[in-house]
């Protein structure tokens, strides 16, 4: 199994607000996280370096992880909501949290707020997790589509997360084989290129830089990336790093609005 992070403040945050985590074990299982915060720079930054923190407590060996990942994220917003009481100046500071234990070809997940987890097979991406927003419920509903979402005026108003005033994980779990990508990311990605985007990134070969730079010097319009273009010059495969690498740039160069974080690991 091979794993990789990358985060980046974007173009038009000084700060970097996202926490992430990533925990290998002997096993060969692994435990992945990404936290976005919110509620100004010091507010943010300290809520998702908390929720992050409190994962310290993760346990791979746990039977039923379900619970005991609904649990980790419960213990974040307990000490989140605890700070912000004792410190009122600090309210509006919560965090998402999305996060994936890896291990015997099984994912179980759990989740708050509008980070992603997603899974890569076989040229097709699944995402496994709702969007606790607005548009996400709105989605949800067929009453809109994933491209309306992305440009929705309400998409960053979060219904719940963790140290918001509601804060109900979501948990799952679904089996993955040898060649599957899973990764999780901020808003910061999804927001700035579409999943057609990163089907292309992550289908392109090893020797994608110059291609791939061309086409964006040319190409970008609108903050967005033609797909099928990509797709016609890049078709191969290339390392897990250079993949997050090409979907961070793509991002940034798309706008980079927002923090970008994404974490992953490939079977």
């Amino acid at each position: 199994m091979e794993t990789f992070s990358i985060t980046h403040p974007g173009h038009k945050r000084k700060n970097n607000e996202d926490n992430f985590l990533i925990k290998e074990f002997a096993d060969e299982s692994c435990f992945l996280a990404v936290a976005d915060g919110m509620g100004g720079q010091k507010g943010g930054e300290l809520a998702s370096r908390i929720a992050v923190d409190t994962l310290k407590q993760y346990h791979h060996d746990s039977e039923d992880i379900e619970s005991h990942l609904s649990g980790l994220i419960m213990s974040g917003h307990a000490r989140i909501s605890q700070l912000v009481q004792n410190n009122p100046e600090m309210r509006g500071m919560g965090t998402t949290l999305s996060m994936a234990s890896i291990r015997e070809h099984k994912v179980y997940w759990a989740h708050v707020g509008d980070s992603r987890i997603y899974l890569f097979r076989d040229g097709e991406l699944f995402r496994m997790t709702k969007d606790h927003t607005i548009p996400g419920i709105l989605v949800q509903k067929n009453k809109l589509s994933e491209e309306e979402a992305r440009k929705h005026p309400m998409k960053n108003m979060l219904l719940q997360c963790v140290g918001c005033k509601s804060c109900e994980p979501e948990t799952g779990s679904f089996k993955v084989k040898p060649g599957d990508l899973v990764f999780l990311c901020s808003d910061g990605l999804y927001d700035e290129i579409s999943s057609e985007t990163i089907v292309s990134i992550l289908k392109m070969e090893k020797s994608w830089e110059q291609k791939f730079e061309r086409l964006l010097d040319s190409a970008l319009e609108h903050g967005e990336i033609p797909p099928e273009a990509i797709i016609l010059l890049l078709q191969a495969k290339q390392t897990l790093q250079q993949k997050f690498e090409a979907m961070l740039d793509a991002a940034l160069k798309a706008g980079g609005s927002d923090n970008i974080t994404i974490v992953g690991a490939e079977m």
